[in-house]
Formats: structure tokens, C-alpha cells, sequence
């Protein structure tokens, strides 16, 4: 584009806007407590989009400077190492590993332990949640509604009668056109680093690492169920490892399933190329276990290293690509949270120090008012065949407990696990077209809109579980929360959603907006419209944060940092893990 022309572009469509200026005026006054009415975040990634793909050599140097800031700034959101948690009840010190001990190359643990040599628990699979935010309410808990009310009154879709009188729930399209793929995709994601112990629920079962547990595994025990063992490092044929995605619509275990695949091509592809020529053919090795078991476990090893690489892709590519509306405005420009870079003082902005999930983002991904209807339909069967014909109104927590135990078995080898009525095959593969017209239904299915009485009549008992947990973790409020995000707190139930029978509600459920329940508060919170720098739309706390927690999870995790070498991933895996800008998906990943 010459000079001319693109100042002539400039004029037409200017990088920042009048109606901009209210939004950097309230930060310079209010950097502490800023109105994100003002949408000051998506301004200024949609600026580093533009001066990134659209602007002279010097406007890419002040994008990347504008980056870094912003991804410092996200990072330091949340505090490393978190400063509380729920509970004392710590795991003991990780033992060795059944996988080879001490390698020399870098290894995912089974249970997101060793992370941080000086802090190996930290982020380990069966420790304490983090508490981010002390709940200083002097709020009786005994005080607050009933769950069954909230949901009622502020949570649930409404019923809506048709002309031929017959009634349903009432469904809000997505405004944004998001479609059930991307909350296939939210639901691997929300499931590998939040698996609340059923026993304990202080305590997470899961890593807090974006490490596939879903499809490895959060222990030894899951890890040795998936593995072959046979010298190649691969996974058995379409397996996984996390039975709770058995009851998750069926997109999330397709996905599942062709990163289970995906393992395997890495596996297959590192050990043909052996660059260092230390791989022996595995029938060489059949005389020798100790052999055979120390190169699969380095090819195991590597190929999870890329697999969560690949990962990683989808997230930063696809899902916050999503979140931030650049896929649908064009741009191929992405955030990335994963790079090195010194602050202006010369200091390392700090990488890979490790990462602990905390209660507070537990709550934020309960994200059940977005099901599409068809996902709603399956939902609803799925309890339907749990719970029988009882009236979700009727089901009480004691009801659903024991149904639950006595409705649910799932196999113990995850060779036999099927879904959605698929069948495996003699290799224990799923039929390539069944899993494809998941993916393609799943895609043409649009999702539902963030926001109040939203959620489907079928979640009602997950959601009062959901508020009864809240409550036994003394969470803080709703603008406890956002004064710790440096967001400005609410000081009315009507500035917090302008809907009058929703902050009607909320008003005589709750008297005081700073009573307002972080989990209620947060899914009943007002949605944001689509626009530049915004394609999911959820409330504005949620998509504050979700950002900040996009970056802590990726930039605290060293094998997505520093330890993403040629070195660790081998020069085949660390290049398929590299994003290709032209390939036609604007800065996708999953549809390459």
C-alpha cells in the first residue's frame, strides 16, 4: 500500500476514534477502578491488531510494545504463587514416577507435579484450590436466598407459550453467531485444569496446567490405562482418560478423540524421523524391556509435549481468537502471551514460574447458559435417563446424589468407552464420518446468549450445587472480585444489568449490591454486544478476567515457555506447533 493510500485509509477509518477518548481519559483518572463499560481492553487489542498487519515498520514497534504491556499487566492480574487456599490438606512431596526417572529431556508429569523445582506441588493434580480474593462480607450466610429461589428468580430460561399453547424454554440466540464447536472446545479446556474432588471440595483433582489431563490422565493409574507401552509411545486407538466428558455433549469427545489421534501421529512421526538416532526399531527391542520401556516413554513424552503444544495453538489461536472477534473481523494477529521480553527497567518479564487455579475462575467457567438447543435437547435426555421422569423442579441435592451413583457406571478400561452411540471397531477405532458429522452439526448449531435466565431448567440442580459450593468456599462478592481485577465495583443492582425485572430481582434477593454472589453476580451480569475486540460477549467480569486467566495459564506453564525448544519438542514437533498465518484460518489453528 503506498504512503498516500494508506493515510487515505487512515482518514477513512481512524486507529483510535473520538468516541475512544472517554475510555483512555477514565483510566488515566481511575487506573485502579476502571469502568469496563468503556471496553478500554478491546480497544487496544483491536489497536495492536491493526497496527500489527495494517501499520508501517513503526507502528508494529509500538504494537509489540503495546503487547508486552498488556501481557505483563494480564499476568500480574493474578498473584504467583497464589498467596491462599482453601485448606491445609496438601499432597505429600511427588514420589518418583513410574516414567523413566530423571530423564534428560523434559517430561509432563502424570499429575502436574515438578513444574517448579522449587516449588514442586505447585499446580499438582488432588492439592488445594487457590483463593485469589479473601470474602470480607459480613453477610449471615445463613441470610442469603435459597439457591432454588436465585435460579428461579435470576438463572433459569423462562417458559414461553406457543401459539399452539403448548410451552417451552425461551432460547436467546448467541448475538455474536458463536456456535456450540467453540464450547466444545471451552469444555476441554475448563475440564483439564478444574475437576473439584466430590469427596473433599477444597480440593482439585486435576492439574493446573493446560496438559490434556482430560486425554492423559491426572495420575499414574489413568496415565498407564491410555498408554501401549510397546516401544512407540503411542496412546491405544481413540482413547481418553477423563470419564466426565462421557457427559458432556458429544463435540467435546470427538475433539478429545482426534487429539488422541493426533498423539499418536507425533509418536509415529518422531520415532520414523529420529533425529538424534537414538530410536531402535521396536522389534529390535523385544528381548529388552528396560530398553524398550526407556523409548517409549521418551517418545510418549515428546509427542504429549507437542500434542499439548498443538493444544495450545487451538487456545491462543482459535478460542481467545473467538473470544477477542478477530477471526470474524479478518484479523490474523493474535495475543501472545508465551514470549519473552524485558520491561523497560531491563528486568525479565517473568515465564513458566508455575500456576495454581483458584475458586474464584472455578466459578467463572460455569458457562451453562450458552447450550444450544440441541445441546440442550441431549442434556436433557442425558439426566432424563439418570433421574427419570421426576420434574427438575422436584430434584433435590440428596435425590441427585444417589441417582447419580446408581444411574452412572462407566467402564474401568477406557478402551471401552463410547459415546453418542458410537460403536468401535475391531482396532477400537470410531467411524472417521460419525466423529466428522459431530464436529459439522456441532458447528452449524448455534450457541445460546451469555447473561440472566439463561439457563437451561435441565442444569437446575448442577447450578444450586454450583451456589451451595460457592457458599462453602466463603467466596468473595461479586465486586469483591472486580475491585481486585482493578475494575470499578457496582454501586447499584440497575448499573449492574439494566433489565428491570432482573435487578428487581436481584434487589429483593439481595438487598445491597455488594451482597451480590460472585457466581450469580457473574452469569446474571449484563452481556456485552458484539463489536470491535469482542465475539463472545459474556458478562463484563467474566470477560475481564477470562483474559487474564488466558495468560497466566499459558505463560505460567514451562513446557509452553521455556522449556518450548527444538531441544524438548524435537524440530519436527516444535515446527508443527508453529502458527501458519496464511493458511486461510486468520490466526486459527484447529481447522489446519
Amino acid at each position: 500500500m503506498s504512503s498516500f493510500s494508506h493515510l487515505e485509509a487512515l482518514i477513512r477509518d481512524p486507529l483510535v476514534k473520538l468516541t475512544d477518548l472517554r475510555a483512555y481519559l477514565d483510566v488515566a483518572l481511575h487506573h485502579d477502578s476502571i469502568d469496563d463499560r468503556n471496553m478500554l481492553l478491546e480497544k487496544l487489542l483491536v489497536l495492536m491488531a491493526r497496527l500489527s498487519e495494517n501499520g508501517t515498520d513503526r507502528m508494529k514497534e509500538i504494537s509489540q510494545t503495546m503487547q508486552e504491556f498488556a501481557i505483563d499487566l494480564l499476568y500480574k492480574d493474578l498473584p504467583h504463587p497464589p498467596s491462599a487456599f482453601l485448606s491445609s490438606n496438601f499432597p505429600a512431596a511427588p514420589s518418583a514416577s513410574t516414567v523413566t526417572p530423571n530423564p534428560k529431556y523434559a517430561s509432563r508429569s502424570a499429575d502436574g507435579s515438578g513444574y517448579s523445582p522449587f516449588a514442586p506441588i505447585m499446580g499438582m493434580a488432588g492439592a488445594p484450590y487457590a483463593r485469589s480474593v479473601p470474602g470480607l462480607s459480613s453477610v449471615d450466610p445463613s441470610s442469603l436466598p435459597a439457591p432454588e429461589l436465585v435460579f428461579d428468580a435470576l438463572l433459569g430460561r423462562p417458559k414461553i407459550t406457543k401459539p399452539d399453547g403448548k410451552t417451552e424454554e425461551k432460547f436467546t440466540p448467541h448475538p455474536g453467531g458463536v456456535n456450540a464447536l467453540f464450547f466444545a472446545v471451552a469444555d476441554l479446556i475448563i475440564h483439564s485444569c478444574f475437576n473439584t474432588s466430590p469427596r473433599d471440595w477444597t480440593v482439585n483433582l486435576a492439574s493446573s496446567y493446560l496438559d490434556l489431563s482430560i486425554l492423559y490422565g491426572s495420575n499414574e493409574q489413568e496415565l498407564n490405562t491410555v498408554r501401549r507401552r510397546d516401544g512407540t509411545g503411542r496412546l491405544y486407538e481413540d482413547v481418553f482418560g477423563d470419564k466426565r466428558l462421557l457427559f458432556m455433549p458429544p463435540a467435546s469427545c470427538a475433539l478429545l478423540v482426534l487429539l488422541s489421534r493426533n498423539h499418536n501421529y507425533f509418536a509415529e512421526r518422531i520415532l520414523r524421523i529420529n533425529e538424534r538416532g537414538s530410536f531402535k526399531p521396536v522389534e529390535s527391542l523385544k528381548d529388552d524391556d528396560k530398553a524398550k520401556a526407556d523409548q517409549d516413554d521418551e517418545i510418549f513424552a515428546r509427542a504429549r509435549l507437542v500434542n499439548c503444544g498443538f493444544f495450545m495453538h487451538i487456545i491462543l489461536g482459535d478460542y481467545v481468537g473467538a473470544i477477542l472477534g478477530m477471526v470474524r473481523d479478518g484479523y490474523k494477529w493474535r495475543l501472545n502471551p508465551l514470549m519473552e521480553f524485558r520491561r523497560a527497567n531491563h528486568e525479565h518479564s517473568p515465564r513458566g514460574e508455575g500456576n495454581v487455579v483458584s475458586i474464584e475462575f472455578n466459578l467463572l467457567y460455569r458457562w451453562h447458559s450458552t447450550l444450544s438447543l440441541e445441546d440442550t435437547k441431549w442434556t436433557a435426555d442425558i439426566f432424563k435417563k439418570v433421574l427419570g421422569d421426576k420434574d427438575p423442579r422436584e430434584v433435590t441435592t440428596e435425590y441427585f446424589h444417589l441417582a447419580v451413583r446408581n444411574a452412572v457406571t462407566v467402564p474401568m478400561d477406557p478402551r471401552e468407552w463410547t459415546f453418542h452411540g458410537l460403536k468401535r471397531d475391531s482396532r477400537g477405532k470410531f467411524d472417521d464420518s460419525e466423529l466428522a458429522k459431530i464436529l459439522q452439526d456441532s458447528t452449524k448449531s448455534r450457541a445460546a446468549a451469555y447473561g440472566a435466565r439463561g439457563i437451561p431448567e435441565a442444569m437446575r440442580i448442577i447450578e444450586i450445587l454450583g451456589i451451595e459450593q460457592a457458599r462453602s468456599w466463603g467466596t468473595c462478592s461479586l465486586n469483591e472480585f472486580r475491585k481486585f481485577m482493578g475494575l470499578k465495583p457496582y454501586n447499584s443492582f440497575e448499573e449492574w444489568n439494566s433489565d428491570p425485572e432482573v435487578h428487581g430481582a436481584a434487589q429483593q434477593l439481595y438487598r445491597n449490591i455488594d451482597n451480590l454472589e460472585l457466581h450469580v453476580g457473574m452469569q446474571a451480569e449484563e452481556s456485552k454486544k458484539p463489536g470491535p475486540g469482542a465475539g463472545l460477549c459474556p458478562g463484563y467480569t467474566i470477560s475481564r478476567a477470562i483474559l487474564a486467566d488466558a495468560v497466566c495459564l499459558t505463560r505460567g506453564d514451562p513446557y509452553l515457555t521455556v522449556n518450548f525448544t527444538p531441544f524438548h519438542f524435537t524440530m519436527f514437533g516444535y515446527n508443527d506447533c508453529q502458527y501458519d498465518h496464511d493458511d486461510g484460518t486468520y490466526g486459527g489453528g484447529l481447522l489446519t
